[in-house]
Order: C-alpha cells, then structure tokens, then sequence
C-alpha cells in the first residue's frame, strides 16, 4: 500500500509525463523515480531512496529551495523541462492529511525570464502569437462586378494560394519559414495585401 503523500506525487506527475517534477516537501524539492536519477546526473546531487510502502523504496534526489535557480537552469541546458509543484498553504485542509500541492510554473527554454537563467552574453528571444480565429469575409465570386482578390501564388498556407486559402477558411496571418530570417506574410482583410513582418525564432 502506497503513502499518501506517494498518491499525491503521482497524480501530479500523470500530468507532466515529460517533464521533471520538482515536488515541494518542506525546505527542498524532492524528484523521485527516473526524475531522480536524471536531477542526480545532471545536477551532480545525492541520489539515495525513499520509503513509499510497505517494503517499497523509491530512487530520490533532492535540492534545497533557496538554490533552486541554479538547478533548474542546469536541466534547462540539458534539455529538460521542470514543472514546479508548491505547496498552498501550512496545514492540510480539514479532515486531510497532506497540504494540498500543485504546479505553479512549468519552466522551459522559451519562458525564462530570470536573470540567474540566462546567459548573460547572449539573446534570448520571446515571440507571441496572436490567432485572429473570426472567420475572414467571402470574397465576391467572379462576375460580380468585383475584382478578384490577388493572390499570393504559393506563399500562402502549405503552399496554397491566399484565395484558396480563405477560401478553405484557414486563419490568418500567413507565414512561410522558407528563407532566413524568417519573414511572416500576415494578410490584410481590405483586399489580401500581403505585411512582411520579421519573425523569429
């Protein structure tokens, strides 16, 4: 039979499969199982065992929190990624044994923002998207008196011209990564002008 802290643990974890879970107990953060025994490879940490049951131990290495950063940022230069589980409040809830734990942050290569994190010598860049999902108006078909609207040949979305495109009711903006410095073809919804726009990676 399990312990319930061990059932806690779990849960967290079927969550974030693919990631290393730093598990808030007290002054440090616990990894368990193959976490572990990456944290302890990657981070040059004891690796030693806990007790989860009746006659079952399990791979452990911990840090202390108050060092955190420096871990963390030696699994992120290894290619790891490291969910953040705290926990909420000092005394469990009434009629509960654990305080009650969940994942704050799941740090990755791409959300660093810390000073500790980042090479101080290098970029490190961020790039927001923002999806325009309303659906772009029909363009008048031929013979209508209007003209048809330009197309950007295969420029457009998995090669598709920006008519056909619309037409199959793929949002915009339209990008191609087939040239260096990535260049973004975002379209405008007054006649498919195509906006370069510099996009990075």
């Amino acid at each position: 039979m399990t312990t319930p802290m061990r059932s806690q643990y779990l849960a967290i974890k079927k969550q974030y499969p693919d990631i290393i879970l730093f598990f808030r107990l007290g002054d440090f953060y616990e990894t368990f199982d193959d976490d572990a025994k990456t944290v302890a490879s990657v981070c040059d940490v004891v690796l030693t065992s806990r007790p989860v049951g009746a006659d079952e131990r399990v791979p452990l290495a911990g840090v202390p929190y108050h060092a955190v950063d420096g871990y963390i940022a030696k699994l992120i230069n290894a290619g790891y990624k490291v969910a953040i589980a705290e926990q909420i409040g000092n005394e469990p809830p009434k009629g509960e044994k654990l305080v009650p734990r969940i994942v704050r942050r799941v740090v990755t290569p791409g959300t660093l923002v810390e000073p500790g994190l980042l090479p101080e010598k290098a970029n490190n860049y961020v790039v927001a998207l923002v999806m325009d999902l309303t659906p772009p108006p029909t363009p008048p078909l031929r013979g209508e008196g209007s003209e048809s609207p330009p197309s950007l040949g295969g420029r457009g979305v998995g090669g598709v011209g920006v008519p056909a495109a619309r037409a199959a009711g793929l949002a915009r903006p339209v990008m191609t990564r087939s040239i260096q410095p990535m260049i973004g073809l975002a379209v405008r919804a007054n006649g498919c002008s195509p906006v370069p726009m510099p996009m990075y990676r």
